[in-house]
């Protein structure tokens, strides 16, 4: 991956500049390691995911997955530039309601909803609850009658097709933790018909896990909950009034995708298979889409700082140990590439020498080729990192969270989480003593 393929970097004075901003400086005044996100990024991203799917489809709704990416100013951002949401918790939808989303603007999606989460779901007046089994909709009957409210659902169905992974490996559906089975599906749409006082039954939803690297793999399931809804209307008269196609979906295939989808909807191509009674049974349908790394990843970075510099003579390796680890850059480091970690204050240099790369992990990492002069005090990006890393933060070995900033579209920059201080380690904890020695840092 070359970085400056994105025109949101440039490099002026032997510095990386991220969205106009010099990161060197942003080091020094809001310390490391730190996390900044784009608002021009973020526009950026969700226009380039409205864009693909309608123009290929003009009844298309985007739901952003908070599960990326929650700070709340980043989803307020992402809010204002046209997006939906969906939710995996009652934390997220929390967040989301604080971040000016409407109940019917949001999708709660998950495996393991609480009976809380429900409840707090049904009270927002959520646009959907993504069922994921008979017991869970056995649950949300109960809660609903309960609560006298009536609620919209979706059947989230794990179609029997296969796809491929990132590194082109054939995999099963049926891996997936996802889904109410075809063979279910039956009863559960008559049991929400016969509890249509307080459910609403609007559609159908599936999740292929993450990283749909091969279209064929989305139209293979798509095809499938087509047909899939036409068999159904056949045993149950049931006409769904969303089509959910879920997450996952790769940065570089996604116009492809769309264009994909919105071909298999067209009302020739379904006469032909479903026959002439079923040509028009999706033509006003709603597609839903639920992105998240395509949208968060590129308009955030991980800032470090070298802490330590080492020589393993018996190795013949140069370590160099940084500011973050398990706590703070697990998922960055995960998705590791060699071009994705750069020293941003020597950006002009050949990043051509071999180096371990250690933190708080206490695990060796990758070998990264950084450059020659590089020494302890520098700074170091990660790219690429505004997806699954600010989310998965910890207190891993006792370390305060990093801050967060935002670079806004006029320039000017925000703290938009502040950085943890050691007192933050202990909120809602209770003492074994009753006086704590406190001491001032």
């Amino acid at each position: 991956m070359n970085i400056f393929e994105n025109k949101i970097f440039k490099v002026e004075k032997e510095h990386l500049y991220f969205d106009g901003r010099d990161l060197t400086k942003l080091a020094e005044e809001y310390g490391s390691p730190l996390y900044i996100f784009s608002e021009r990024e973020l526009r950026k991203n969700v226009n380039e995911v409205i864009v693909a799917f309608r123009t290929f489809y003009d009844k298309t709704s985007i739901h952003y997955a908070a599960q990326c990416e929650s700070t709340l100013a980043n989803l307020q951002v992402i809010r204002d530039a046209g997006c939906n949401l969906q939710v995996n918790s009652g934390g997220e939808l929390f967040k989301g309601l604080q971040a000016g989303f409407e109940g019917e603007q949001i999708i709660f999606t998950g495996a393991c909803k609480t009976t809380k989460e429900i409840e707090f779901a049904i009270k927002s007046g959520v646009k959907s609850i993504n069922i994921d089994s008979i017991y869970e909709l056995t649950r949300i009957v109960k809660i609903a009658e309960a609560l006298n409210t009536p609620v919209n659902i979706a059947l989230m169905v794990a179609p029997e097709i296969s796809y491929y992974n990132s590194n082109q490996n054939k995999l099963l559906v049926q891996e997936a933790e996802f889904g109410i089975t075809f063979e279910q599906l039956r009863t559960a749409i008559r049991m929400s018909q016969k509890n249509k006082k307080y459910i609403k039954l609007k559609g159908y939803h599936f999740h292929i896990q993450n990283g749909l690297y091969k279209t064929e793999s989305v139209r293979e399931a798509f095809v499938t909950m087509l047909e899939t809804a036409v068999k159904m209307h056949q045993l149950t008269g049931f006409i769904p009034q969303s089509l959910n196609i879920g997450g996952g979906i790769s940065s570089e295939n996604m116009g492809q995708i769309a264009e994909a989808v919105s071909q298999e909807l067209n009302t020739d191509k379904v006469e032909k298979w479903a026959g002439k009674e079923y040509k028009e049974f999706f033509n006003s349908i709603e597609l839903i889409i639920e992105p998240g790394r395509k949208i968060a990843a590129s308009a955030g970075i991980l800032l470090t700082s070298i802490v330590n510099e080492k020589y393993r003579k018996n190795l013949n390796e140069n370590w160099l140990v940084l500011d973050e680890g398990l706590n703070i850059g697990a998922e960055a480091e995960k998705n590791l590439e060699y071009d994705q970690m750069i020293c941003v204050n020597k950006i002009t240099e050949q990043h051509n020498m071999p180096y371990k790369i250690s933190g708080l992990s206490y695990d060796s990492s990758d070998c990264i080729r950084l450059p020659n002069s590089i020494t302890a005090g520098d700074f170091i990006a990660f790219i690429n990192a505004g997806a699954y890393s600010n989310t998965h933060l910890s207190h891993f070995s006792g370390r305060p969270r990093p801050g967060v900033i935002m670079i806004k579209k006029n320039g000017t920059v925000k703290q938009i989480k502040r950085p943890q201080q050691y007192e933050d380690l202990l909120a809602g904890e209770e003492p074994f003593r009753e006086k704590l020695n406190l001491c001032v840092i």
